[in-house]
């Protein structure tokens, strides 16, 4: 190991470990590959994505520990080679915040637009890059200059440390993912053999207006099942809530009781949407055998509320993204203002040249303007004002991210359309 540099703000080399190996990076890129696919359906599914940055890290611990294992000759996989696998599979990972979980495919919602692989990569490419070069162009000022946390690079740079000082405690927790992997695949499997559906809730129920529209076919209460309220046999559900925490789900739940059953209720009774009625049961059925039954009589068909409560939903997201934007002003402004007092000496070992990230800068941005012009027929300028204002917004992203650990992405986003429309 090194001495560190006089003055250094970086921790001393470890040169006696490798790093930048082979084994590294192919392991980094199969788990990001997994992981990133996962990110996606998941973001598809319910609209978030995870940082897997400690899931990649344990994995590819528990991987080959069991190699080496097995070949007693094999050099262990050091804690470097470690961060460096973590790093490119978190990286692939969060590759569905690139667009491939809202622009994509609201593009081909909105219009029918068929990507081709080219085009979809090539356009992924342009963002991503262009994200990166404007991320290090910020990196000393928000890392090295004013210290923001980030606060899963420090998590996951401790539980690597933890990993390589308690091996037993690391492979615990390998296996306890191993499992968890385990029970996920069997319960999906199960549910897609066994075609177990979602039961739909009987209860409660809110009385609606005697004159509605739902009491002129016969149905005077509207029950949570009405309003598609149902039991969804799905683990996803299960593990998206144990990582967002009580307080989110807690809202979230709050947010679809009061659309979906009570707003909703009321845009039903009104005859704002067609409603029908029919008689049906919840069946639960393992192998062809009946195992439950819960009667659901007079289920309205056709209640669906949600062309109604989409505009108050957007109002909420784009009310609460610009509140946050307003919030995140202070850190926007010492952003580009840069800390007070004489700023850090540049480390010419571990700083990229400003020459080479304005010159990325320029090349991504052109590129990006040749790709979007050639792909949707957009305006150079348009495109020009869309990448100076996500460089803006991405500035704002970077030290809410530094300083709360949450990327908002969302909002960022909806401030844009917002800004466009």
């Amino acid at each position: 190991m090194s001495a560190p540099t006089p003055d250094s703000e970086f921790p001393p080399v470890i040169t006696t470990e490798p790093q930048v190996s082979l084994r590294a990076i192919l392991t980094g890129a199969i788990l990001g590959g997994a992981l990133a696919m996962a990110n996606i359906y998941t973001g598809l599914k319910i609209g978030w994505g995870f940082n897997m940055s400690i899931t990649a890290a344990l994995l590819a611990f528990g991987l080959w520990t069991v190699i080496g294992a097995l070949d007693k000759k094999m050099r262990r996989f050091s804690m470097l080679e470690n961060n460096l696998n973590q790093t490119g599979a978190s990286a692939a990972a969060s590759i569905s915040s690139a667009g491939l979980v809202s622009a994509v495919p609201a593009l081909t919602m909105l219009n029918g637009h068929d990507w081709s692989y080219p085009e979809l990569a090539i356009w992924i490419f342009c963002c991503s890059g262009l994200g990166v070069f404007v991320a290090v162009l910020f990196r000393r000022q928000m890392l090295v200059q004013e210290k923001l946390p980030f606060a899963s690079g420090i998590a996951s740079a401790e539980t690597l440390k933890e990993m390589y000082a308690r091996g037993a405690e690391a492979m615990a927790r390998v296996k306890a993912l191993l499992y968890g992997a385990g029970a996920a695949a069997f319960w999906k499997l199960a549910v897609q053999f066994a075609h177990i559906k979602a039961l739909a809730f009987a209860g409660p129920s809110l009385p609606l207006s005697g004159d509605g529209a739902a009491a002129k076919v016969g149905v005077t209460s509207l029950s949570a099942g009405h309003v598609a309220f149902a039991l969804d046999p799905s683990l996803l559900m299960v593990g998206a809530g144990a990582i967002i925490g009580v307080r989110i789900g807690t809202w979230m739940l709050v947010g679809a009781i009061a659309s979906w059953f009570l707003i909703g209720g009321y845009v039903i009774d009104q005859g704002w949407v067609a409603v029908s009625v029919k008689e049906v049961a919840n069946v639960l059925k393992i192998g062809g055998t009946e195992v439950w039954t819960i009667p659901v009589k007079n289920v309205l068909v056709g209640a669906n509320p949600g062309p109604w409560l989409l505009w108050p939903g957007v109002a909420l997201l784009v009310t609460s993204s610009l509140a946050a934007l307003a919030w995140a002003a202070p850190q926007f402004v010492r952003a580009f203002r840069g800390s007070k007092g004489a700023s850090a000496p540049v480390d010419r070992t571990h700083d990229v040249p400003r020459a080479w990230l304005w010159g990325g800068v320029a090349f991504m941005t052109a590129l990006t303007l040749i790709a979007g012009h050639v792909f949707f027929g957009m305006h150079p300028l348009v495109g020009l004002t869309a990448v100076a204002l996500t460089g803006i917004l991405a500035v704002v992203a970077l030290r809410v991210s530094g300083e709360t650990n949450v990327t908002p992405v969302g909002p960022m986003g909806k401030v844009t359309q917002l800004a466009f429309g």
